[in-house]
């Protein structure tokens, strides 16, 4: 009874149907495999169990007929993984602004700079150079100089060329920190006499000069400074002419902003908080007389001593005091401005040197005499304010000799 209900079910009739229908097909096309241009039979019954799956069917055990190997067929499509696939992970490597420019290369298990820290050994330390004349280093710099000059190439002044055609042009740059470099011209004014420097030498020697301080003289450095660099001086002279100048159009709020930033030790590189140090050297450059003097800011002594190569003309010495009064009345009144007291644990009303004025008063100045003097009439100011920055962050005394 149950056999015959099973039959009689209307979804049984319609799988069996379409059973039929489908053995039909095969028949017909195998059938056509051995005409001509027949494709395999093989193929072609690849290609029907893809077009047309095999149908599930309920099997009784009591139906002999029914061929029991394709009673079930489950279409490949159906068949999944047990597990996805995993993705395989890209190998990265470090970009270029996360790479340090004294390593060429990298391998695979480098991996990201995020995940690696790398340790560079030292390539060029700071040495001393007490017999420069006869180093190898210095003869071969001297050579590659030489090289293409111009007959009267001592007769050039400022940025005037001094090379030969094409001569001056560097293939590869040369780049200190803070300045790159593409002309030859820019070392020929570093290593010969009677040249003018421009603000980007001073720079870049200061630079160095507070690198050394940080990373080599740390420890055993005598002097606590900073040094600023050649905009520092730009600054001062645009707001000194914002409040003498009614025509002035200087934007005195932002002009002295930066200043104050300055004094944070922010605006320019290897800088730190002025309220860290005790001494501040700053190149200053008189334009009236195209002439370089270094001024040190003493904050223990509450002054400002002036290092002039150069001194002896009236008109000359009014220049340099003209210009220095500007540092002396508008430096206090930045500090002020900028918690530099505070910060620094300075208080007025007790601290030497200070009890006796207020925090906006003008710092006294202070001219340096018997140190080293240029030839009158020389070019070589700028030489000599690097000079002098050198020896005073070295905890030295300016020595007095003739040069």
């Amino acid at each position: 009874m149950d056999d015959q209900a099973e039959f009689n079910n209307p979804s049984f009739e319609l799988l069996n149907v379409i059973y039929d229908q489908t053995e039909k097909m095969e028949q017909e096309e195998l059938g056509d495999t051995n005409k001509p241009g027949s494709s395999n039979a093989d193929e072609l019954v690849v290609e029907e169990d893809f077009i047309f799956p095999k149908p599930l069917q309920i099997v009784d055990d009591n139906q002999t007929k029914i061929n029991t190997e394709r009673s079930i067929v489950l279409h490949t499509l159906l068949v999944v993984d047990e597990h996805t696939p995993l993705p395989i992970s890209r190998e990265r490597r470090p970009g270029p602004f996360n790479t340090s420019p004294y390593v060429t290369t990298f391998s695979f298990e480098s991996g990201s700079s995020s995940r690696f820290h790398y340790v560079f050994e030292l390539k060029h330390p700071f040495v001393a150079m007490s017999d420069v004349d006869l180093t190898t280093l210095y003869l071969h710099f001297l050579k590659w100089l030489n090289e293409g000059l111009l007959v009267r190439h001592s007769a050039k002044i400022g940025k005037e060329e001094r090379y030969k055609k094409n001569k001056s042009r560097l293939q590869m740059w040369f780049y200190f920190g803070i300045v790159t470099v593409q002309n030859k011209n820019w070392f020929y004014r570093l290593a010969y006499k009677d040249q003018l420097l421009d603000d980007s030498h001073i720079d870049v020697i200061l630079y160095y000069i507070r690198k050394r301080a940080k990373y080599f003289d740390s420890d055993n450095n005598e002097v606590s400074f900073i040094t600023v660099d050649c905009h520092f001086n730009k600054l001062i002279a645009n707001v000194w002419d914002a409040y003498y100048n009614l025509d002035s159009i200087v934007n005195k709020e932002s002009t002295e902003e930066s200043i104050i930033e300055y004094i944070n030790g922010y605006r320019f590189h290897v800088a730190a908080p002025w309220h860290t140090v005790d001494n501040i050297l700053i190149p200053v450059n008189i334009e009236q007389i195209f002439h370089w003097v270094l001024i040190v800011v003493s904050f223990n002594e509450r002054c400002i001593h002036v290092y002039d190569s150069l001194r002896g003309g009236s008109l000359h010495n009014s220049s340099v005091s003209n210009e220095i009064k500007k540092y002396a009345q508008l430096i206090p009144m930045y500090l002020s401005k900028s918690g530099f007291y505070r910060k620094k644990s300075i208080n007025i009303s007790s601290y030497p040197k200070y009890k006796s004025h207020s925090e906006v008063d003008s710092f006294e100045i202070i001219h340096v005499n018997d140190i080293t003097q240029q030839h009158e009439g020389s070019l070589d100011c700028g030489l000599y304010v690097a000079a002098y920055a050198d020896h005073i962050s070295k905890g030295n005394l300016v020595p007095i000799f003739d040069p």
